[in-house]
């Protein structure tokens, strides 16, 4: 792999190796002043985020910020901080239940520290467990739509604000 920066590899099922090619110079340390939205994404999420949800927020005139975790928990402080100060509204992305994960775990800390929570939303597999069986790439397009579909309802509620 010859790159500068860095990059997400992942070794799957199978020892297929799950990776992105999505530049991640820009990402979390040096966005916030500059996007109306933050996308905060870990792990294999990064291609949901970067294939779905990313051009989605564009072509709705959104400039979103990509915030890459390392891990679910515990997050960073520095990241935890900087998301509180932050006034905009915050998408989690992750290959999860809708509730328990990143979304709850950010949500619940939010709440503690008096941010307005109704601006947080998710784009997230379901809200339970799903019989389907296949590669990440074919269970992302099976059961991510309903989720999509709650992003174009909260952009719209965004935009009557």
């Amino acid at each position: 792999m010859d790159r500068k920066g860095p990059a997400y590899l992942r070794l799957g099922r199978e020892y297929q190796v799950l990776s992105s090619n999505y530049n991640l110079t820009n990402s979390n340390r040096d966005i916030w002043s500059e996007c109306d939205i933050l996308v905060i994404t870990l792990g294999t999420s990064l291609d949901i985020a970067y294939e779905y949800v990313v051009p989605k927020l564009e072509k709705c005139n959104y400039q979103s910020g990509v915030i890459v975790l390392n891990k679910v928990w515990p997050i960073e402080d520095e990241i935890l901080q900087k998301i509180v100060r932050f006034q905009g509204p915050i998408i989690t992305v992750e290959d999860h239940f809708g509730h328990g994960g990143l979304r709850t775990i950010l949500i619940e800390y939010l709440i503690v520290k008096g941010f307005d929570v109704s601006k947080v939303n998710g784009v997230n597999l379901g809200v339970s467990y799903t019989h389907k069986i296949g590669s990440s790439k074919y269970l992302t397009e099976h059961l991510l739509g309903p989720s999509l579909d709650g992003l174009d309802t909260y952009l719209k509620y965004l935009s009557d604000m």
